[in-house]
């Protein structure tokens, strides 16, 4: 029982957090006129740079990955992989460009351009279960719901993946 009144207290302590954020003003400037979200799925990085203040992480940093192709990015603590997720989901903003389909994702509005991912990250406790166990519940969630999401993202253990989901 008192497992069960903790885990029901830090639920609540995580739903006051995200509303809070969602009531945040927005640190992302939104397109006056935004594009339409993209039909194809390539990636493409084009002279991305990004910095913490001094702490260069990026600079003119390009990377193509076609649709449908799987790719790991690994690297040590602090190597820029979580920094390379955020600024594709458009969490940080970035100098340069990156395109899904041909569009650029700051000419999308926010949420739309995350609509285009799912993201699971290192840090991330869904669940008081194991890995196989909250993977099987997702699993039975998005299909009751139907959702569909061209990417999956993982980063696990400094392990990261781009995943297709037809």
């Amino acid at each position: 029982m008192t497992v069960a009144v903790h885990h029901g207290y830090e639920s609540a302590l995580a739903v006051r957090r995200l509303g809070a954020i969602d009531k945040a003003p927005k640190a992302l400037t939104e397109p006056a006129q935004p594009a339409q979200v993209p039909k194809a799925y390539d990636i493409v990085f084009d002279d991305l740079n990004f910095s913490y203040e001094d702490k260069k992480i990026y600079a003119h940093f390009d990377l193509t990955i076609p649709e449908g192709q799987h790719l790991a990015i690994v690297g040590g603590s602090g190597a820029g992989k979580s920094t390379l997720f955020n600024a594709l989901t458009r969490l940080y903003d970035y100098q340069g460009s990156i395109k899904v389909g041909g569009v650029e994702l700051k000419s999308l509005l926010s949420d739309e351009g995350r609509s285009l991912f799912g993201v699971v990250t290192q840090d991330t406790y869904i669940f008081h279960a194991s890995l196989k166990r909250i993977f099987a519940w997702l699993t039975l969630m998005l299909d009751r719901t139907n959702w569909r999401r061209p990417y999956s993202l993982l980063l696990y253990k400094g392990l990261s993946v781009v995943c297709r989901r037809d």
